[in-house]
């Protein structure tokens, strides 16, 4: 079009003339504007403006006039059109596409909360028809809307008592983003009469942090809610309580309510890593902390693990098999310390002792192997038990230990069916020892008896009751004990050989020897 006409003559709009009758003018716009310039619309472009207008593009016309041409921008003041010769050259059609990021930003929206997403605009349905097709999840859509029909629509939304947020970039918008509740600017594309009337202005990209916008200001109420209903009110309404108890003192109240303000601004703090957790050192530890809490519990499940062995058995099998009888094989590596010998048998035959050293035995129920320490000295007591000891309480009187005090108050269970005996003029004392002895041979221990400690207990005290037995009561209250320690240990040694049970006895030390307690008293009376 400017080939053919050269260079552009626009009418000289200096002087009184309106009129340029000097050159052609070119004539670029809507039907409406190249009627009002004197040029005809015939019907074969209204056909082809409604093909354009159906495919949704918004259309521009190029028109040129001849001769003299009026400068115009609308009727005339009397209302008249200035009709001079002109025709139409052609038309353009335009394509309005959506912001690349529109359709995932509503669909964001809708997540956050939006119940209704309106597209406002000036321009004619058909393009608005289609450019809303193109971005599924808007609700409706309003065409050939003027400034004051957008600002209109939205004090209707409000009134009815909807919040409103408008989003504009123009200028055209400027009326609407000063009557919603909250007018969002996009900067940079529009002009400074919308960034003014706007409440919040968006650069960069900007409608990509529209919904992060609504989700801060949702965690922002929120927070604030917790603030006044949780630390506000809660904490201090529990500070009041437990000092009206007498729970908290003057001083420990005024710290609580100074940690309540404190707990209201650190609960707001978080609002700084918003959505940027992830990005902060502490954020990333908990990410990895919650990554590897999410594998344990995979690795955990009991229902993951059954799947996987059904779906793998028959690889898991065989090799489950082979670790167990490695296993196996391996539960009988004995490791023997210097102060212990192993005694193994083979289906419960005798087999062989095993001094100290590593060795490999064939597993149970083939083998076993007991081991004992033959070194260690062990301890035997007779006519009592020893007791677990009560713990004592600062300041108690203990009695002083005499004669004829018992072992009931020292921490030690006395059993008068063994500590009773009878001596040589058939009187009754009370008596408790102790024996120290050893393995001396670690298979008779074991396959002598099923009990050798109560063996050697039954042998000590025959001998004990044989030696007592044979002596008078104030001969055992008035001599030493030594002879009878050493005439009850050579009588149990005689009595062990024959019985053949691998022990060595020895010591043997008597540790108390007196008149049963029920009768000491009446001792006191004949003294």
């Amino acid at each position: 079009i400017w080939a053919r006409l050269g260079e552009t003559a626009w009418p000289d709009r200096t002087g009184d003339d309106p009129w340029d009758s000097s050159q052609e003018s070119l004539v670029l716009g809507s039907g409406r504007w190249l009627a009002q310039c004197g040029i005809d619309v015939s019907s074969v472009w209204e056909s082809r403006l409604a093909e354009l207008d159906s495919a949704g593009e918004s259309v521009v016309l190029a028109g040129i006039t001849f001769g003299a041409q009026p400068v115009v921008t609308g009727p005339i003041a009397d209302g008249s059109v200035p009709t001079r010769a002109g025709r139409v050259l052609g038309l353009l059609g335009v394509v309005d596409t959506p912001r690349h990021q529109a359709v995932d930003v509503v669909a964001q929206l809708r997540k956050v909360g939006v119940t209704r997403i309106a597209l406002l605009t000036g321009d004619r349905a058909g393009v608005a028809r289609s450019l809303a097709a193109r971005v599924p999840g808007l609700d409706e859509f309003h065409a050939e809307l003027l400034p004051a029909d957008k600002a209109e629509w939205v004090q209707r939304q409000e009134q009815s008592g909807r919040r409103v947020a408008m989003v504009g970039d123009g200028m055209n918008d400027a009326p609407a983003l000063s009557v919603a509740r909250v007018g969002i600017a996009i900067g940079g594309t529009g002009s400074d009469l919308a960034a003014e009337a706007g409440d919040v202005i968006l650069l960069g990209d900007p409608l990509a942090v529209i919904p992060g916008l609504v989700r801060l200001s949702q965690a922002m109420v929120r927070t604030i809610r917790r603030g006044i209903l949780v630390f506000a009110f809660g904490v201090n309404a529990l500070g009041v309580l437990l000092s009206a108890w007498g729970w908290l003192n003057p001083v420990a109240s005024a710290l609580f309510h100074e940690a309540a303000s404190l707990a209201v601004m650190l609960h707001a703090l978080h609002l700084v890593w918003f959505e940027r957790w992830q990005t902060t050192p502490l954020g990333a530890g908990w990410q990895r902390l919650n990554t590897l809490g999410a594998i344990a519990a995979d690795w955990l499940s009991p229902a993951g693990w059954v799947y996987f062995l059904m779906r793998h058995r028959r690889k898991l099998l065989p090799l489950a098999g082979a670790l167990a009888g490695c296993w196996w094989l391996t539960t009988n590596l004995v490791l023997i310390p210097g102060d212990e010998q192993a005694l193994v048998t083979r289906f419960g035959r005798f087999e062989e002792v095993l001094p100290p050293g590593l060795y490999w035995r064939w597993p149970a129920p083939l083998e076993r192997v007991r081991r004992e320490r033959v070194e260690a000295m062990r301890a035997l007591s007779l006519g009592f038990r020893p007791a677990p000891q009560a713990g004592r309480i600062a300041g108690d009187y203990r009695a002083p230990v005499e004669w004829q005090t018992s072992h009931d108050d020292q921490g030690s269970l006395v059993l008068p069916e063994e500590s009773l005996l009878l001596t040589g003029d058939e009187l009754l004392v009370e008596l408790t020892a102790e024996a120290q002895y050893r393995i001396a041979d670690l298979r008779l221990f074991a396959q002598a008896s099923a009990d050798p400690t109560a063996t050697l207990r039954a042998i000590l005290e025959a001998a004990v009751r044989d030696v007592i037995a044979r002596r008078p009561l104030e001969t055992l209250l008035a001599e030493s004990r030594q002879p009878v320690e050493r005439a009850c240990l050579a009588q149990a040694r005689a009595a062990l050989a024959k019985n053949r049970l691998g022990i060595e006895l020895a010591g043997f030390c008597l540790l108390d020897m007196h008149p049963p307690g029920a009768v000491v008293p009446a001792y006191r009376d004949v003294a």
